[in-house]
């Protein structure tokens, strides 16, 4: 994990260095030199510090790891118990209704408490010969927006 860690600050920097010489390399030219030789010489020479660069970094960090003896890993503290979890805050049981459900067969919301599901909107159940709905047509629930945003899949 640390070393991940190294090699991604190490990449970014060179990344950003890398871009440093693109913009400087078409002045390359006015030396008589070809631009795309010296960048593939500058990019080589760039890469090369980077790994020797990441080498050095983790074997400092290796060096400065102090092990942990066995009896401070048992004499840790007691863990902390599980509070419950509340998805949904008290007062808003009068934005539920505005909610609609994205769930299939209009199941509730999850997280919701009980009177919380029952005032839940879900999309309507389509009956024998009634017409389907289009993506683009409003949505019946009555929430303003278009069916594909709505309660389509």
């Amino acid at each position: 994990m640390i070393l991940l860690d190294i090699v991604d600050s190490k990449w970014k920097e060179h990344l950003r260095g890398m871009d440093n010489v693109r913009e400087g390399i078409g002045l390359r030219a006015y030396g008589q030199k070809d631009p795309l030789v010296e960048y593939k010489r500058e990019a080589f020479s760039a890469f090369q510090t980077m790994i020797q660069s990441i080498k050095e970094d983790a074997l400092e960090f290796i060096f400065r790891v102090q092990p942990v003896s066995p009896e401070k890993l048992t004499a840790s503290p007691a863990p902390k118990k599980a509070v419950p979890l509340q998805f949904l805050h008290p007062e808003a049981a009068s934005v539920i209704p505005k909610i609609p459900s994205v769930h299939d067969g209009g199941e509730p919301l999850p997280g919701l408490s009980s009177p919380a599901r029952a005032a839940a909107v879900s999309p309507p159940d389509r009956q024998a010969g009634e017409h389907k709905v289009g993506r683009n047509e409003p949505c019946p629930c009555g929430s303003g927006k278009k069916f594909k945003k709505c309660h389509g899949q």
